[in-house]
């Protein structure tokens, strides 16, 4: 017996009962953080956005747990009451959750002073030639301010200085950026920024549920993390991403009492768990393209996770279509039950709002051909096995799979009628085959199907 979980010292169980003897006597427990620190720097003006706005809420508070280094910055600095701390030794002061500019009236020198791990820093920055050259052409831009261009070149070195990876706004930049010069720090919206956030928390396995206090909040809170472990954040989303699941899950359920049927098969909850695999594999799916890809390896994952996503959706499918023949009289057997046969939707006794949704040409119609028939390439080569990463032109390093060449046609044409062929990854043509993006190809197969789904469910 080689398997590992049959020597219960090398899980770091106890073998004598069930005593947990901890993750350093796990012989497959990763030991350390897998990813380095998030450092953001984020427009104190978000902070009073936060109370009418639900996701730049959510996005201040996650930003106030650790591993994230969030820094609130304002082109006035810091709030007066805000107290600074001093640093024993250098005299160093800052305010504690800001980073706060520091430039010279040449911009020959910048920095910015931040307080990191409860100690407060000066960041120098050294400003070479051409980049105090750029910084003063910069005042010649038209439809700006010098103030305004000001301020903004300050938040610029102030990223550069901290090397936030994003500093979120929704205030667009007066400043010309260039990329050479920007480096390591992108602008983003607090919209998305937030999904970012996430995934990477989701990544560390800290399944952020509420904050206290969000960052940059003057209200006296009680430091509070409330954090949820991963089974019950994937069975809370896959909730939240079917509004209707309750009502139809209840429904369900009553019409199988009142049938009398002892055993239910589906069993509604079952369509659940297939959103929750499916949300799960769209993470690891994000999260390896999210590193570059320097070897082929990382590819094989990529596609054989797309392989799951779409089992799991066309499974989630076939679930409420096999609900509805139960529920709806529908005619043959529940195994011959599926939302493409127009005759059996034509035979449920609610036929004609599903009629209307996944009637032949319709969206809904569209949609469940390109899932069903991606699908069923499982019984074909597999996506995981003909990806491929391209090594020059403008898809560099992109990981991509083709579609199957008898799908071509119908493929694109339905893709050019639901969001057209960039919202789905297509790359265009190379060595004779049309490839795909799958990160953008999973994202619209899930922002798509979810709200379907719900439709059906309300209709059934």
């Amino acid at each position: 017996m080689w398997h590992p979980w049959k020597h219960r010292k090398l899980i770091g169980a106890n073998p004598e009962g069930a005593e947990y003897l901890g993750r350093s006597r796990a012989l497959f427990k990763p030991i350390v953080d897998s990813l380095r620190p998030l450092v953001l720097l984020i427009d104190a003006e978000l902070t009073q956005k936060d109370v009418t706005d639900p996701k730049t809420k959510y996005l201040l508070e996650p930003a106030a747990v650790l591993p994230i280094q969030a820094h609130l910055y304002s082109k006035t600095g810091p709030p007066l009451h805000q107290p600074k701390i001093a640093a024993i030794g250098s005299g160093i002061r800052a305010h504690e959750g800001w980073a706060v500019a520091e430039v010279s009236s040449e911009w020959w020198y910048a920095g910015a002073t931040i307080v990191r791990s409860g100690t407060p820093e000066f960041i120098p920055m050294r400003i070479d030639a051409s980049e105090a050259a750029w910084l003063r052409q910069q005042f010649s831009l038209e439809g700006s301010t010098n103030a305004d261009i000001d301020a903004d070149l300050r938040v610029l070195l102030t990223a550069k200085a901290i090397r936030a990876d994003f500093y979120v706004t929704e205030r667009p930049l007066t400043v010309n950026v260039l990329p050479e010069y920007w480096r390591n720090t992108e602008v983003l919206s607090s919209h998305q920024a937030l999904p970012i956030v996430g995934l990477y928390l989701r990544s560390l396995d800290h399944y952020v549920y509420s904050q206290r206090p969000p960052i940059g909040s003057t209200r006296i809170f009680q430091p509070e993390t409330v954090y949820r472990d991963r089974s019950t954040f994937f069975y809370q989303a896959s909730r939240a991403l079917l509004p209707y699941y309750f009502a139809w899950s209840s429904a369900y359920n009553r019409f199988c009492d009142l049938q009398g049927v002892a055993s239910k098969s589906p069993d509604s909850e079952s369509i659940l768990w297939r959103i929750n695999q499916a949300i799960r594999s769209r993470d690891r799916l994000l999260r390896q393209l999210s590193v570059v890809p320097i070897e082929h390896a990382p590819v094989d994952d990529i596609l054989s996770e797309l392989d799951q996503i779409l089992i799991y959706l066309n499974a989630a499918f076939d679930i409420s279509a096999r609900v509805a023949h139960q529920t709806q009289s529908g005619k043959g057997s529940q195994y011959s039950a599926g939302w493409l046969k127009e005759d059996w939707i034509g035979s449920l006794s609610n036929s004609s709002e599903l009629q209307a949704t996944l009637s032949k040409g319709s969206d809904g119609c569209k949609l469940l051909w390109i899932l069903s028939r991606f699908r069923n390439q499982i019984h074909e080569t597999a996506f995981s096995g003909g990806g491929t990463i391209f090594v020059a032109g403008p898809n560099t390093l992109d990981p991509m799979f083709p579609i199957p060449e008898d799908l071509k046609n119908e493929v694109l044409s339905y893709m050019d009628s639901l969001g057209g062929r960039d919202a789905w990854g297509v790359k265009g043509e190379f060595m004779g085959r049309i490839w795909i993006h799958p990160g953008d190809f999973a994202e619209q197969l899930l922002s798509r199907s979810l709200p379907l789904l719900s439709s059906i469910m309300s209709q059934t």
